[in-house]
C-alpha cells in the first residue's frame, strides 16, 4: 500500500517552527536585558547596604584605633568595593552570574563610587596608621566620615534607581512582546486551521482526480479489450529490446495454434510470414519505427494445417527510452482472408469476361499498351490478332443463346490451349476475340493464325441435345511497328484486315496492309 504524504501536518509543523523562531527573537532581547539587569540591581543593593552598614557604625574613634581585621567600617567598605568591581567587570556573586555593565553613563557613576570608596578606605587606613594625628574630639571625625558616606550612598542610590527603571522597562518590553506573541499565536492558529483545511481539500481533490483517472484508464482498457474481442482481433505485445513477444488467444486462433506451439518470441511471428511478403513487411516495420508512426501492412502467414492466411497487421511503438529508442511495440492482427478472396473475385470480375473467363476489352488494351512500351524499349516486334466466329448469329438463331454461349466458351478454351503461354487472349466483344503475341514477327504470326484457323475448322462442338456444330473463323493480323505504334492504330489495322477476311469469303487469315 502506498503511503500518503501528510501535507497538512507538515505545513503545521513548519509553521509552528517558524512561529517559535519569531517568538524567540521577539522576546530574546527583553528577556536578556531582564536577566542582565536583575543581578546588577542585586549587586547595587548589596553595595548600598554595605555602605549603610559602614555609615551606621558607632564609636568612630574607637573603631579607628582598632586593627584593620577588626575594623567593621573597612570590612563593609571592602565588600562595597568588591560589589562595585563586579558591576564594572562582571563575575559570579553568591550564585548570581553578573554581566558587566555596558551602559557608559552608569559605568561612569559606578567608577566614581568606586573612587570614593577607595578614598574613604584610604582615609580610614591613614587614621589607623597615624593615630597621633587623629583629633581627640569625635565631632571632628564623625561629620567627615558621614559626609563622605552620604555622598557615596546617594550616588549608589541613583545607580540603583536607574538600574531598577531599566529592569522594569525591559519587563514591560517583554510583556509587550508577549502580547505580540499571543496575537501571533492566534493568527497562526487561524492561518494553520484554514491552511490545513485548504491543503486537505486540495489533497482530497487530487485523490479524487487520481481515482477518476484510474477509473477512466480502467474503462479505456475494458473498452479496448471489448473492441479487440468484438472486432475479433489478435493482439500482440513486443519487447523490442529482448524479442519477447506475447499474444492473446485470438492471435493463436487465427493460425490454428496452441500456447504450446509458440515460444513467446518475435520469431513466432516472423518465421510464419510468407517468403514473398517477409522482407517487405520487416522493412515496413523498421521504417515506421524510425519515423515514430503507426503502420498497417497486409501479408500472409502460414496456418498450422499448411494453408496461407491473409493478415492485416498494424502496430506502433508505445514506449521509448531516454534516447528515444524503441522499447516496446503493440498492435493487432486481423484475419482478412475472406476479404482478400472477395477482392480477388471482384478484381477477376472487373478484368475478365464472365462467360469465357478471358480478359475483357479494357484489360486487353491495357496489356497491349504495356507490350508496345516493352517492344519499344527492347526494339522488338509484336503482333495482334482480331478473330471473329463466322456465322455466329445463325448459331444463336438456330440453336438458341444457350448453344451460342457454349460455342463461345469452347472457342475461348481452344484459344487458351492452342496459343502460347505468354500470349494474351481476350473476348473483345460479342463473337470477336483478340490476341497479343509478344516478340512475334508478322510471318510467324501468320503461321500461328493459319494453324489455329485449321484446328478450329476441324473441331466439332457439342451443344445441348447431343448435337454437334462446326465453326470457321476469320482472322486479321497487324504487326508492330509496321502497321502502327499505338493501341488504337494496331487494333484498327487488325480490324480492317479481319473484315477483309470476312468480305473475302470468311475462314481466312489476312495481314494488314
Amino acid at each position: 500500500m502506498n503511503k500518503r504524504f501528510p501535507l497538512g501536518e507538515v505545513f503545521i509543523v513548519v509553521a509552528g517552527l517558524l512561529l517559535a523562531t519569531i517568538m524567540f527573537f521577539a522576546s530574546k532581547n527583553a528577556l536578556n536585558l531582564s536577566v542582565y539587569y536583575a543581578p546588577l540591581i542585586h549587586v547595587a543593593t548589596q553595595l548600598s547596604l554595605e555602605l549603610s552598614y559602614a555609615g551606621d557604625t558607632q564609636n568612630a574613634l574607637h573603631i579607628i584605633h582598632q586593627d584593620d581585621k577588626a575594623n567593621p567600617i573597612l570590612s563593609h567598605l571592602k565588600s562595597a568595593l568588591r560589589y562595585a568591581n563586579t558591576m564594572l567587570d562582571g563575575g559570579d556573586d553568591n550564585g548570581y552570574q553578573v554581566l558587566r555593565i555596558d551602559d557608559e553613563h552608569q559605568s561612569q557613576k559606578i567608577q566614581k563610587i568606586k573612587t570614593n570608596i577607595i578614598e574613604f578606605m584610604t582615609l580610614m587606613e591613614n587614621r589607623s596608621a597615624h593615630p597621633d594625628n587623629v583629633p581627640d574630639s569625635e565631632d571632628v571625625l564623625i561629620p567627615e566620615v558621614n559626609a563622605l558616606l552620604n555622598v557615596i550612598a546617594s550616588e549608589i542610590k541613583l545607580v540603583e534607581v536607574d538600574l531598577t527603571k531599566e529592569f522594569f522597562k525591559n519587563i514591560k518590553k517583554f510583556q509587550t512582546a508577549r502580547v505580540y506573541i499571543i496575537s501571533l499565536v492566534i493568527i497562526f492558529s487561524m492561518v494553520s486551521a484554514f491552511g490545513y483545511r485548504y491543503f486537505r481539500q486540495r489533497k482530497l481533490e487530487s485523490e479524487q482526480t487520481v481515482r477518476k483517472s484510474l477509473d477512466l484508464y480502467q474503462r479505456s482498457q475494458d473498452q479496448l479489450q471489448n473492441v479487440i474481442n468484438g472486432a475479433n482481433l489478435g493482439y500482440w505485445d513486443w519487447n523490442y529490446q529482448t524479442g519477447e513477444h506475447s499474444v492473446n488467444d485470438r492471435w493463436l486462433e487465427i493460425l490454428g495454434l496452441e500456447r504450446s506451439d509458440i515460444k513467446n518470441h518475435v520469431d513466432d511471428w516472423g518465421s510464419r510470414i510468407h517468403p514473398d511478403d517477409k522482407q517487405r513487411v520487416l522493412d515496413t516495420v523498421d521504417q515506421y519505427i524510425s519515423i515514430g508512426k503507426s503502420y498497417v501492412s497486409e501479408f500472409r502467414m502460414k496456418h498450422k494445417d499448411g494453408h496461407w492466411v491473409w493478415i492485416q497487421g498494424s502496430g506502433a511503438v508505445v514506449e521509448y527510452d531516454s534516447e528515444h529508442k524503441a522499447l516496446r511495440l503493440c498492435g493487432t492482427h486481423q484475419d482478412i482472408t475472406d476479404r482478400k478472396m472477395l477482392e480477388k473475385h471482384l478484381n477477376y470480375l472487373a478484368t475478365h469476361d464472365q462467360l469465357t473467363k478471358l480478359y475483357n476489352r479494357r484489360v486487353f488494351e491495357e496489356r497491349l499498351a504495356d507490350e508496345i512500351k516493352r517492344s519499344e524499349r527492347y526494339d522488338s516486334t509484336l503482333a495482334v490478332f482480331l478473330l471473329d466466329i463466322d456465322y455466329f448469329k445463325e448459331v444463336n438463331d438456330s440453336h438458341g443463346h444457350e448453344a451460342g454461349d457454349t460455342v463461345l466458351k469452347e472457342f475461348a478454351a481452344m484459344l487458351r490451349d492452342r496459343l502460347r503461354i505468354n500470349d494474351i487472349t481476350a473476348r473483345y466483344g460479342g463473337e470477336e476475340f483478340a490476341v497479343v503475341l509478344p516478340e512475334t514477327t508478322a510471318t510467324k504470326a501468320t503461321e500461328l493464325a493459319e494453324r489455329f484457323r485449321q484446328q478450329v475448322s476441324l473441331r466439332n462442338i457439342e451443344i445441348s441435345g447431343g448435337k454437334k456444330i462446326s465453326l470457321t473463323i476469320s482472322i486479321g493480323i497487324a504487326s508492330y511497328p509496321e502497321n502502327g505504334e499505338s493501341v488504337e492504330h494496331l487494333i484498327n489495322a487488325a480490324d480492317k484486315a479481319m473484315y477483309n477476311a470476312k468480305n473475302g469469303g470468311r475462314n481466312k487469315v489476312v495481314e494488314a496492309d
